[in-house]
């Protein structure tokens, strides 16, 4: 343990101790596992990793061995609302990638037509300093980009009416409930009081039985809504809100390798060119042909 990013001594919001704790030691002493949980920077105090109505308690470990924590980047105790017991995320070092710069998922942008004076705007801000010609591409595209967004965030571009959608049936009411529910996730996890506690999982309980409320109306109604359907624009359309919508990823393909391919699709001087010692075989053939046709047809391609 280097005593920066892991420490010797471990904490832990959960001071109980009993019969099954101890056996886990002596399981991990056995097999020389270290426990990471209140041990890193990431998760300095033990952090709480189960929050449900019998209490709260550190029973959710992650348990390694010492080779595996020469890879480990970082180690902490997520932060979610579907389940009692809060995720353990771990960060690895892995291997740098061979390609100088990958390109990254382009974020998408919503549009609104109404606000496209104020987006020119913005651009015309963002652009009131000019892209220097010195830097890298992948640099200037990435500072290209981040212009972009900042100018539709600072027009007000958004879709009124739309909440970032998980499900089909998903609507503003759940994201309502979602965000308060975290909101008293973070409360209590800061606060350490029993009454945050309580509202934190009377709200989740809230959220929970209002999602499954949207999703039994959602589903229930699709009979219906298939009946109305008029058209095959209707019908796919209905197909196509039932299927999660997925990102594209470009590919693991760095800017250089583009800028040369394109470059080399739209380069006059790699145009393949007909060469004079063809011709005489051309026209050779073309007297396979009867009478002026076959000269006809060489006019056409020549």
């Amino acid at each position: 343990m280097d005593g920066v990013q892991f420490r010797d001594v471990r904490r832990s919001r959960d001071m109980k101790s009993n019969g099954r704790g101890e056996s886990f030691l002596q399981f991990c002493a056995d097999f020389r596992l270290i426990i990471v949980n209140g041990r890193c920077l990431g998760d300095p105090d033990g952090e709480w990793t189960y929050i449900g109505p019998n209490g709260s308690s550190v029973i959710d470990l992650c348990s390694v061995s010492p080779g595996a924590m020469e890879v480990m980047e970082s180690f902490s105790v997520g932060c979610q609302t579907f389940s009692d017991h809060m995720p353990l995320e771990v960060k690895l070092y892995c291997r740098p990638s061979q390609l100088d710069a990958v390109l990254p998922l382009l974020p998408k942008q919503p549009w609104r037509t109404s606000n496209r004076e104020a987006y020119a705007r913005q651009l015309d801000l963002q652009s009131a300093d000019p892209l220097s010609d010195s830097l890298p591409l992948q640099d200037a595209m990435d500072l290209l980009t981040d212009r972009i967004i900042r100018a539709a965030r600072g027009s007000g571009m958004g879709m009124e009416g739309c909440p970032d959608r998980r499900e089909p049936w998903w609507d503003w009411e759940c994201t309502r409930a979602r965000k308060k529910s975290f909101a008293l996730l973070k409360l209590f996890r800061l606060s350490d009081s029993q009454l945050s506690r309580t509202a934190y999982l009377k709200q989740n309980a809230v959220y929970k039985t209002l999602c499954e409320r949207k999703r039994t109306e959602y589903y229930g109604g699709l009979a219906a809504r298939f009946a109305d359907v008029r058209d095959s624009s209707g019908f796919w359309g209905l197909i196509r809100s039932l299927r999660p919508v997925r990102q594209r990823r470009v590919g693991d393909i760095p800017m250089n390798a583009w800028v040369q391919y394109f470059s080399a699709q739209w380069s006059l001087a790699n145009r393949v060119a007909i060469a004079c010692d063809c011709l005489p075989l051309m026209e050779f053939a073309m007297t396979c042909f009867s009478g002026n046709l076959g000269w006809r047809v060489l006019d056409s391609v020549s």
